[in-house]
């Protein structure tokens, strides 16, 4: 009986059957992945309140990629957003299209650690940006807003609708990254 010779998987993968078994293999788990995430997404959105349709489709996309980031990253997964946040600066109320949240601020705040202010706000042409006035209040708020320590992202319904998945990655990336210097400290991970 001759004896088999045990190689890596990946050299296999250079034959056409085991990458069509492969590429199967993926699409499948990827068809399952997109059920899941779209009932997820459906029913974590039946308690949420947004003013207009361009924030409910950030919404949207904001969690879609938060499950599959979740699927192999856990503490980026405990970023999350939070609708119409009311906030105060500069002698001014503003009320936020969304803020940027973590699971673990009631930590970072019992122990005196500043959390990121990072703010997202969507204007749509039929909803803001109508009159000059409405502009010049936008870059006012802005102005305040960065003043105060926030990291605004401003995206228009243009710009997110050409590339919705872009426009969240690039807050999901800043916010994991301004959120990780903290993770550490509270695990005792940090210098």
């Amino acid at each position: 009986m001759s004896e088999k010779r045990r190689r890596p998987v990946n050299d296999y993968l250079q034959l056409e059957s085991v990458q069509r078994a492969f590429d199967r293999a993926i699409q499948r788990a990827a068809a399952s992945f997109a059920g899941f995430v779209r009932a997820d997404a459906l029913q974590y959105m039946e308690s949420l309140v947004v003013e207009s349709p361009l924030e409910a489709a950030f919404l949207l996309t904001w969690h879609v990629i938060g499950q599959a980031v979740r699927a192999r990253d856990v503490a980026s997964a405990q970023i999350y957003l939070v609708a119409q946040w009311p906030v105060e600066v500069g002698g001014r109320s503003y009320r936020l299209d969304f803020i940027v949240s973590h699971e673990r601020r009631p930590e970072y705040e019992a122990r005196d650690l500043s959390a990121p202010l990072i703010a997202v706000e969507l204007d749509g042409h039929d909803f803001h940006e109508r009159t000059k006035e409405q502009v010049a209040s936008r870059d006012q708020r802005d102005r305040d807003l960065q003043i105060a320590g926030w990291r605004v992202f401003h995206f228009s319904g243009s710009v997110f609708h050409a590339d919705p998945v872009g426009c969240v990655s690039q807050v999901f990336d800043y916010a994991n990254q301004a959120y990780w210097p903290l993770i550490q400290v509270l695990d005792g991970q940090a210098d």
